[in-house]
């Protein structure tokens, strides 16, 4: 058992009496060792890396949104989390996109292929492939498919399937004619 300065108070204060014939003990507040300080500085970290995390997902906004190339976010079911400004030169108004799967933009006869490739992804794989999607009129546009997983994917487990990444990255280039 640690000695008593080093355990936290969990009750009342401890008196001590070292006889029967000393005067009434005199209550010492026993106080937890250091928490208050550890909780503070504790605090203080996790508000700083809150900041900094800000600050980064800002940059990070910044620099996706001002690429000229269509980029799509995804989880690895291909719903879309994230859309830069340029995707909406490909594919009409962003709200309709955020929430929705990706490969709802899609014409019916090339789903297959863009369900293999979004498997493929999620198990690390990369691809690219030239495709249509409809456009905001509903019209067929000609593009060039890219999907890539993002991050670093998890580490295998012995005897375990293959590790899935749980976002992939999407380009999408027009091309011409």
């Amino acid at each position: 058992m640690k000695p008593a300065e080093q355990r936290p108070a969990t009750g009342p204060p401890v008196s001590l009496s070292l006889s029967p014939y000393a005067p009434p003990p005199v209550p010492i507040p026993v106080e937890p060792a250091g928490s208050e300080a550890v909780f503070r500085d504790l605090t203080s970290r996790l508000e700083l890396a809150s900041a900094e995390l800000r600050r980064e997902r800002a940059r990070f906004r910044v620099f996706f949104d001002a690429l000229p190339l269509a980029c799509v976010v995804t989880d690895g079911f291909s719903l879309v989390r994230s859309v830069n400004r340029a995707a909406e030169v490909v594919t009409g108004p962003l709200p309709r996109l955020v929430g929705r799967p990706l490969l709802t933009l899609l014409p019916e006869e090339d789903l297959p292929l863009g369900r293999t490739r979004v498997v493929r992804a999620r198990l690390g794989e990369p691809a690219a492939w030239e495709g249509r999607v409809v456009g905001a009129g509903g019209e067929l546009v000609r593009v060039r498919m890219t999907v890539t997983p993002l991050g670093e994917g998890p580490e295998p487990k012995d005897g375990a399937a293959p590790p899935e990444y749980a976002e992939l990255l999407w380009t999408l280039r027009p091309l011409e004619g």
